[in-house]
């Protein structure tokens, strides 16, 4: 359980770190609301991390595989639901952000992203593992 509650406060720090960075890239509240959007609905306003920090910290339970793949879809889909759903004056951001700075874009979109995908497939690898290694250990 230390561990657990060790890896929630990295998220809790991260969640701080990840909030002011969101604001920054936002101009302050002077520029568009993209990521800081993303923040409050994907991220839950930051309590994803924390969350996400305790589930990853011991795999090993089948409670906590389940839901770390769970959370962690639910990030990604709504991610690409924020995007998808932007229409035409989310366009007009997303073209702004483009403009002021396609590498700040890029960077910014890859700091959104990755994290949560890498994250669903390393929990998903090791959900896949443990059932091979179910399914070797019964054989045996």
């Amino acid at each position: 359980m230390k561990k657990r509650l060790v890896f929630a406060a990295i998220g809790l720090a991260y969640a701080f770190v990840y909030g002011f960075w969101t604001m920054l890239i936002t101009g302050g509240g002077h520029g568009n609301f993209l990521w800081l959007m993303l923040f409050f609905v994907a991220y839950l306003a930051g309590l994803f991390f924390p969350i996400v920090g305790f589930i990853v910290a011991d795999l090993r339970p089948l409670w906590a595989k389940s839901t770390g793949i769970a959370i962690l879809a639910v990030n990604l889909f709504l991610t690409v639901l924020h995007f998808a759903t932007l229409g035409e004056e989310g366009t007009k951001d997303l073209a702004e952000s483009w403009d002021r700075s396609s590498t700040g874009f890029m960077v910014a979109s890859v700091i959104h992203i990755f994290p949560a995908a890498l994250l669903l497939a390393l929990v998903c690898r090791s959900f896949l593992l443990e059932e091979q290694v179910s399914e070797t250990i019964d054989l045996q």
